[in-house]
Order: structure tokens, then sequence, then C-alpha cells
């Protein structure tokens, strides 16, 4: 049996939400608990390919179906104790592309409950990600109703009394010599400017054309929200710079993701970037103290959709 404790619960859960396709899969590590990605080009070492049925001694982590996470949603919604934030939602989980315009109206309209939806939304996902280890026998069951019955849906706060839109996350888009034409060229053309993605203990929203010309992004690393995240367009193609965490006299820790442009002109088109995590070591009394390497460097890749989205 697996520690509970010692699991990574955000990553387990983001392997249950992964909805992309089946050209890549996670795994566990049933002796371990680490947590594994497996592609078909690539393998389960990022060089040699494998089929997934090869490989012995690992439990694959099937994604829930999309309508568990679009429950939540509604729950979301239903559960606002302001009424017309709860209409306006409600009516955005109708038809087609329930998701995107879920997301879309909480970053438009109601910023401020960003951080309620991202806890309501993760507090459930470490729930089921508990319920999927104990159904495949991986954890101890006390342990797991102990941590279910501790950790209810949060409640959520009354939006009459929420700041402004005004927020951190809300950034101006490195348009490098483009004008306003060009940008609604782009849209025409059908230039992707709306990027989920996910990988391991990353997960985001990147929107490139939200209101008034600027972007949005709101991207989580092993459960840490980023913080001051800015947005370039490079020769290596969409770029997201961030602060995941700082400790003082101790390391601080850096997001750059990269991400291909991408045409969109019919819908949803699946893409693959990479993220890498750098964290820079230093001590009370800086970092000229720190005995021989400074900095040190993680390579996670990501996988994703991007869609063009009318602004």
């Amino acid at each position: 049996m697996l520690d509970l404790n010692t699991l990574d619960l955000a990553e387990i859960a983001d392997a249950l939400a992964d909805q992309n396709d089946y050209e890549h899969r996670w795994l566990i590590n049933p002796d371990s608990g680490d947590i594994l990605l497996w592609t078909s080009e690539t393998g389960i070492d990022g060089q040699n390919p494998v089929d997934l049925d090869e490989l012995e001694g690992l439990v694959c982590i099937d994604p829930l179906p999309s309508y568990v996470w679009y429950r939540d949603m509604v729950d979301f919604a239903e559960e606002i104790r302001d009424e017309r934030a709860g209409r306006r939602l409600a009516r955005a989980l109708q038809g087609r592309g329930a998701f995107r315009r879920f997301k879309d109206e909480l970053h438009d309209e109601y910023p401020h409950l960003l951080a309620a939806w991202y806890t309501f939304r993760d507090v459930r996902a470490q729930r089921r990600a508990v319920e999927w280890l104990l159904d495949n026998s991986l954890i101890d069951e006390t342990a797991a109703m102990r941590f279910l019955s501790e950790h209810p849906d949060p409640d959520l706060p009354d939006v009459s009394t929420a700041p402004s839109r005004d927020r951190d996350t809300t950034i101006s888009v490195a348009t490098i010599g483009r004008t306003a034409g060009d940008e609604e060229d782009a849209v025409a053309g059908g230039s992707a400017n709306h990027f989920e993605i996910s990988g391991k203990g990353v997960t985001g929203v990147i929107d490139t054309a939200g209101m008034a010309g600027r972007s949005v992004v709101s991207i989580e690393v092993d459960g840490h929200q980023v913080q001051n995240p800015e947005v370039a367009v490079t020769s290596l193609g969409l770029e997201v710079s961030a602060t995941v965490s700082a400790a003082p006299d101790a390391h601080a820790v850096y997001l750059r993701v990269v991400l291909p442009a991408v045409n969109a002109p019919d819908g949803l088109v699946a893409f693959s970037g990479f993220a890498i995590l750098a964290t820079a070591l230093t001590s009370f009394g800086g970092p000229k103290l720190v005995g021989g390497q400074r900095h040190l460097y993680e390579l996670r890749p990501l996988v994703g959709t991007a869609s063009a989205v009318q602004t």
C-alpha cells in the first residue's frame, strides 16, 4: 500500500482530467507512487518507444469522463450566493464549448471568483484522486475515508462584496509589431488565441486576446498558482514566464512555458510544448555563498488544445 501523505494528488488528478488523446497516457508506480508519462513516440523514458501493453508493474491512470468535470462547473454555478453570477455561469455551460465559455465568463466578468473556483475545483479533483487510488487498491481504506471526510467542498464567497476585476494575472501581450488590424486578421484566419495546457504537475489556460487587447494567464504548478506572468511572442512561439514560489534565503522557482503558434480555423487543435522549472539557489548571505551549481532545471513535456476565439 502507498502512503497517502506522500502522494502528489494534484498530479494524479491532472492525469484523471487529461482528455486530450490516447497518444500519451499517465501511469503510476504502485510501489513508489511516482507518476510517469508514456507517449507512443518516446515511451516512458523520453527516448525509446515501447507499447503500452509491454509496461509491467505500472498502473494506467485512465481519464475520467468529461461529464464528471462538467458537473463541477454546474455545481459551482448553482452554489454561488449571487443569483446573477449563477445565472450567467449556468448559461455559459449550455451547448458545445461549455468548458471554454465557463472559463471565459469567469475571466472576463468575475475574475475575483477565480480563486474560489480553483479551490472548489482542486478540492474535488483531489477527492477523486483519492477515490481512484482506493478503487485500485493502492491506498489504505481508513486513510482514504479520513481524507475524504476532512476535505468537503469549500464555502463559496458572496460576489456582491467582491473587489474590482483588476488582477495581477491580467497582463499585456507582447505583440511585436502587430497592429489591431493584424490581430483581427489573425483571428479571422484561424490563428489560435486560446490555449489549454496540461502536463506533469502543470495545468493552465492562456488567452492571448482577452478584453481590451490584454491577455489572461492562469497556470498552476504543483498546486501553486503562478505569480506575475508575462507573455511574449518569440521565434520559438508563445512564451510565458512567471514566478512559482520563493523561499527567502533559500531558493526561488521560476517557470518558462513554450508553446507553438497554432492555426485552428476549424476548431480545437492538439499541440505539444514544454515547460522549464528553474530553481535559483541562494543563502542568508546571498547567492555567492551557494556551493557549486546555483541553478537547477527541470523539463516537463506539455500537451494541450488550441482554438481561435472571437473577442
